[in-house]
Parts: C-alpha cells; structure tokens; sequence
C-alpha cells in the first residue's frame, strides 16, 4: 500500500497560480508535476475561495484603523476644548 502525499502550502499556492494564469491547460500543469488534474482544480479551487478572506481580513483591519483614529480625534478634540476653557 502507497503512502499518501502531502502537499505544503507553498506548492499549493505555486500550482494554484499557475492555474489561474491560465497560461497553460489544468492537464498540462497536472502533467508537469506529477498530480491528477482534480488535485490541480482543487488547490485551484481553494486559493479562489481564500483570496476573499485575504480582501476581508484587508477591510477589517482599515475599519479598525479607522475607527482608532476617530477615536483618537474625538480624544484630541475634548481634550482641546477642556484646556481652551481653563484658560479662558
């Protein structure tokens, strides 16, 4: 009995990119590095799928910058307006 292959991700990411390039056919990829076809559409497949957590982890982290920020202005602001007062 043949002993199962692990693939890292590095190697996944390398086959998934070629696949969206679209230069060359899943098949010839496949050829090329010893896979089946459905385990290039596969990683494929799954770099499509996590390219869109990339871009949401992207937005999460600038609404949270963002709302950092406004928060540090609103701080500024009152503190602004307390030593206006005093000497006033």
């Amino acid at each position: 009995m043949t002993k199962r292959r692990k693939f890292t991700p590095a190697f996944k990411a390398k086959i998934a990119l070629e696949a969206l390039s679209g230069e060359k056919t899943i098949q010839e990829i496949a050829a090329l590095h010893g896979l089946h076809p459905n385990q290039v559409s596969t990683f494929k497949r799954e770099a499509m799928e996590g390219l869109e957590g990339v871009f949401a982890k992207y937005c999460q982290e600038q609404l949270m910058l963002q709302s950092r920020l406004a928060r540090s202005a609103f701080l500024l602001r009152l503190r602004c307006s307390m030593l206006n007062r005093r000497h006033v």
